[in-house]
């Protein structure tokens, strides 16, 4: 999956300070593979099963990817970020969230949270066959059962 980041023109980034870098998390990536982010210079990518900022419905089982800007000096926006990117095992798609965190120009933190589209895992069709299948033996012997009782 690709993503690319915009600041907005009240919005910068800044370099780390502190417990308050600049960086942004894509949540409940399923299906991660290690080491297969990529980024423009002065990002650094991490994974982990909970994410860096507050984000209600994180799923604690599932990785998020934070990138981290680790520059050392301003980007002031409006500015393209560039494009930042994650390998997953899976070939379908979800919805997940995704939360930013950049600064304002007089210092006040500003998260940005919205949605974003994520791999996520898709049946097999010889799976999907075996569940209707069942589904439907499931339903006959209901039915069966229901004409035994009646009598």
């Amino acid at each position: 999956m690709a993503y690319v980041m915009r600041l907005s023109p009240d919005e910068r980034v800044r370099p780390p300070s502190g417990a308050s870098p600049s960086r942004f998390t894509i949540y409940d990536l399923p299906g991660v593979i290690d080491g297969s982010q990529t980024n423009p210079p002065l990002w650094e990518p991490s994974s982990e099963f909970s994410g860096p900022d507050p984000l209600p419905g994180d799923n604690p089982t599932i990785p998020n990817v934070t990138w981290t800007y680790i520059g050392l000096t301003d980007i002031i926006g409006p500015a393209d970020l560039g494009t930042f990117t994650v390998e997953s095992i899976f070939g379908g798609f979800a919805t997940s969230s995704f939360v930013g965190r950049a600064f304002l120009a007089d210092g006040s933190v500003d998260f940005t949270v919205g949605p974003a589209v994520v791999r996520a895992p898709i049946p097999e069709p010889s799976a999907l066959l075996l569940g209707v299948s069942g589904l439907a033996l499931s339903v006959l012997g209901l039915r069966r059962r229901k004409r035994w009782l009646k009598q």
